[in-house]
């Protein structure tokens, strides 16, 4: 090799190690091709890589001439082994599970792989043969070498659409069918462990331990990022454990709906090489290269990877969320292909583990993105920038670097990541940025006194005494906005000895702010008092005197107005309840949810005939709340929906239809949340509603073998007696997914309309009976709500799902709630319901 070309390869390259002569390369080449006469003439050693193109290993091509029975042959040959010169490298490699990860990648896992695609007759090659590999004495892999395959690694440009997409199909095969092995025959890939948080030192390595405090630097000195830096100088203590969390997760935090894979760890352009048509240039494949620190982890973990090492700038300003959506789809086909038993991953859930972990996304750009700007420049070499901070910093302030943050930045702060998170000091182990802020400490009244006094009072014991008090917030951040909750487990002893209780104490905002101003003087607690000690229980003695053991609600075992608005209830965590987060319903689930409101809007039918002014003090709902109708949250809505629809093309042409209501829309809604008080139809159909009927305010129980057992509906603060059609109506929004929303909400609700009939029937209802003919007519008529709903709730609810934004933080800052509008869930949400709408009339007449 020339010196004049010395300066195109990495130093530890430019000189192969003695071991590798002819005499090892017959012993090699001897093995693999079974012939033990084998004979090696030549050997001419080489760098096989670019300078840049990886750091966790050394490489060498080897052109061998040998002779055999058969003759006279030569190959070129890849060599992968361990660096042995001192320094950097050797320091962060030497002791790592690099080469034992890849050796088992091309011996066990990809050949498995490729086979399991065979079957489904797909001839996807995943790999490249490896003819020889060792861990003793020395760790060392030899492939076939692609590059007289026609195969090159792109260097000096950006890679096309088309070939990030050849690269973005190849990960989505080794995702499917890994996640299919995942499901199946999970101990296959157990070995496969070790990610980069387990390489010796790398966590420690200045490269990564000065990143962030690099980044703070440069949003210092750039006056046009000044704004910014709040919000990533409250993570510099904790950024590396976010770091570690997500890459951990499968290992350490497994989420029961987590989208896991094997994934290939270090997805970037160096780590592929791309084949074209020697006729007329066409692409025609890719070969992913480099498993060396696969493992099992979010299939997210590759995708943002790729978005920020794979994709240029433009592909990320323009076509990142193609790119995105198409190998999901890929992923998806092929598990369908290779007969995946599972349920299969919805893209909208994995847009929210996508928004879960977004997090990595910033740490990528803090630390990993600079670097890639300066690889991309060939201003840099890889060994200086991760050995000396003062190149790093230089990287920082690369213009191509700048014009990026500039982009990514400006698109984080409108899906809300940038928005400086609340601290306290809250006594719990769990993450405080999972709970609401006013949550954090509970109030110094709720103090052993105070339980004593109660449990005294519910357990009829004068004498018992609280041993230990610990208080915790009773709810996850999104779950619910109009009270705050706290969870208190009490050990206290009587004369039966030591008893222990866990309780849900549900009360009113101590701290000043929105939340206390909108709620102080309203009835909400007045209402659910009167509903959990007057009326579910007289709902369920009806069901029981038909033969029907429904429960309505928990116990309330404390409630009071005076000289505090409180209500105490057992917890049904203990006993098996949880509240769904981070999925939608199921079918069944939302089947058992419509069947409990079904009974209790059923009996409260029967009530408003036979006892009516039994409900008469329940007339409190949404409009009565003070100041509601005045709130920014509310009067903005149809606003910012505007904003939206002049945004996008496809959908300018409904702005006529929207602006025709704007005035009066809201107006028209209040009069049908009050008809029953104001109004009344002579064939309306009118219930006591629940009135927040959404997916956050109930609890699902499941049996040891995951069938469903139950659901218990909670939050009863604006029921009040309105329309049927209130609750269903909001349910359609607000407690099913989008999927449902779109395929299955009139089965639901027809689902719905069978079991209230069934339970009138039941309950000995001497009236009328409700027809179906009538109900439909009825939820046209009240689209108004459809109208509201969409234009106000629902972008809140998409927000809530992807859990990056804070629920009051929605409710109390203008920016915030306009990023809301623009989130991709929200938008396609909008374009389905609009057609639907289109073509169900809703545009035709006034609305």
């Amino acid at each position: 090799m020339a010196a004049t070309k010395n300066d195109s390869f990495n130093a530890d390259e430019l000189v192969a190690p003695e071991w590798l002569n002819a005499q090892f390369f017959e012993e090699v080449l001897g093995q693999h091709e079974k012939a033990a006469e084998l004979k090696v003439v030549n050997v001419k050693m080489s760098p096989a890589s670019g300078k840049g193109d990886h750091y966790a290993s050394v490489m060498f091509r080897g052109n061998v001439s040998y002779t055999t029975e058969k003759g006279e042959f030569s190959k070129s040959l890849i060599i992968k082994t361990m660096p042995e010169e001192e320094g950097h490298k050797k320091e962060m490699l030497s002791d790592s599970y690099l080469f034992e990860t890849e050796i088992g990648m091309y011996t066990k896992v990809l050949p498995r792989f490729e086979e399991i695609l065979k079957k489904a007759g797909d001839e996807t090659r995943l790999c490249v043969p490896c003819i020889y590999h060792s861990l003793k004495p020395r760790q060392i892999m030899i492939f076939e070498d692609l590059v007289p395959q026609g195969y090159t690694v792109i260097r000096d440009r950006n890679a096309t659409v088309e070939e990030l997409k050849g690269a973005l199909t190849k990960l989505a095969k080794l995702h499917a069918v890994s996640f299919q092995i995942l499901h199946e025959t999970p101990d296959f890939l157990k070995e496969f462990k070790h990610g980069l948080c387990s390489m010796p030192n790398f966590m420690s390595d200045p490269f990564l331990t000065t990143g962030f405090d690099n980044f703070l630097e440069f949003l210092d000195k750039k006056p046009e990022f000044n704004k910014y830096k709040p919000y990533f100088k409250s993570l510099e203590h904790t950024y590396m454990k976010l770091f570690t969390d997500i890459m951990e997760e499968y290992r350490e935090n497994r989420q029961p709906n987590g989208f896991y894979a094997l994934s290939h760890g270090d997805f970037h352009l160096r780590n592929m090489m791309f084949k074209y048509n020697t006729e007329d240039n066409s692409f025609e494949d890719c070969m992913l290269l480099d498993y060396q620190i696969c493992n099992i982890c979010s299939i997210t973990i590759d995708i943002i990877y790729s978005i920020y090492m794979l994709m240029s700038p433009e592909d990320r300003q323009h076509n990142c969320e193609e790119l995105v959506n198409f190998y999901f789809s890929t992923f998806v086909d092929t598990l369908k292909k290779t007969g995946f038993k599972g349920e299969l991953p919805r893209l909208v859930e994995f847009q929210k583990e996508m928004a879960r972990h977004k997090f990595f996304e910033l740490f990528l750009l803090s630390t990993f993105l600079p670097l890639m700007h300066g690889v991309r420049s060939n201003a840099f070499d890889i060994p200086d920038v991760l050995q000396n901070n003062e190149i790093r910093k230089k990287l920082y302030f690369l213009d191509e670097y700048v014009e990026d943050v500039k982009f990514l930045l400006t698109k984080f702060e409108k899906l809300g990541y940038c928005v400086k998170k609340r601290t306290s000091n809250m006594d719990t182990n769990k993450n405080v940025d999972s709970f609401n802020a006013d949550e954090l400490v509970a109030p110094g009244w709720l103090n052993e006194q105070f339980f004593e006094e109660v449990l005294r009072k519910h357990e009829k014991a004068p004498d018992l005494k609280v041993l230990d008090l610990h208080m915790t917030p009773a709810s996850a951040k999104g779950d619910h906005y109009a009270s705050v909750m706290f969870r208190a487990n009490v050990s206290f002893s009587t004369q039966e000895g030591k008893l222990s209780k866990s309780l849900i104490i549900k009360t009113m905002p101590d701290q000043e702010g929105h939340k206390k101003e909108m709620l102080e003087t309203s009835n909400i607690f007045r209402t659910e008092i009167a509903m959990y000690t007057k009326v579910l229980p007289k709902f369920e003695e009806i069901l029981r005197e038909a033969g029907d053991n429904t429960k309505l609600c928990v116990p309330c075992i404390y409630c009071s107005l005076n000289p505090r608005k409180v209500m105490i209830f057992e917890d049904l965590v203990p006993q098996g309840y949880t509240i769904i987060r981070k999925r939608d319903a199921t079918i069944e689930e939302l089947k058992l949810a419509f069947l409990k409101l079904a009974k209790w809007h059923a009996v409260s039918v029967h009530m408003l005939q036979e006892q009516p002014d039994y409900l008469q003090e329940l007339k409190y709902g949404l409009f009565e709340i003070p100041n509601m109708r005045q709130d920014p949250f509310c009067t903005t809505g149809m606003r910012k929906f505007l904003e939206l629809l002049e945004e996008i093309p496809e959908l300018r042409k409904y702005i006529p239809h929207f602006k025709k209501m704007e005035n009066d829309y809201v107006d028209r809604l209040e009069a049908v949340m009050q008809e029953y008080r104001n109004n009344r139809k002579p064939n309306g159909y009118y219930v006591l509603c629940h009135g927040d009927f959404h997916l956050k305010n109930m609890m699902f129980k499941h049996k040891a073998n995951g069938s469903l057992e139950d659901v218990m509906l909670l939050d009863f603060q604006i029921s009040n007696i309105c329309p049927i059609t209130i609750d269903l109506i909001y349910a359609v929004y607000m407690l099913m997914g989008i999927e449902d929303r779109h395929k299955n909400y009139k089965h639901l609700i027809n689902y719905y309309f069978s079991q209230f009939l069934t339970t009138l029937q039941n309950i000995g209802f001497k009236g009328e009976l409700p027809n179906s003919v009538e109900f439909w007519q009825q939820m046209s008529q009240h689209k108004c709500y459809d109208i509201y709903l969409l234009t106000t709730f629902l972008p809140m609810m998409c927000a809530l799902k992807l859990y990056a934004f804070d629920p009051a933080d929605i409710f109390q800052n203008e920016d915030v709630r306009k990023t809301m509008y623009r989130l991709d869930l929200y938008i396609e949400d909008v374009k389905n319901l609009l057609s639907r709408f289109e073509k169900e009339g809703y545009f035709a007449k006034s609305v």
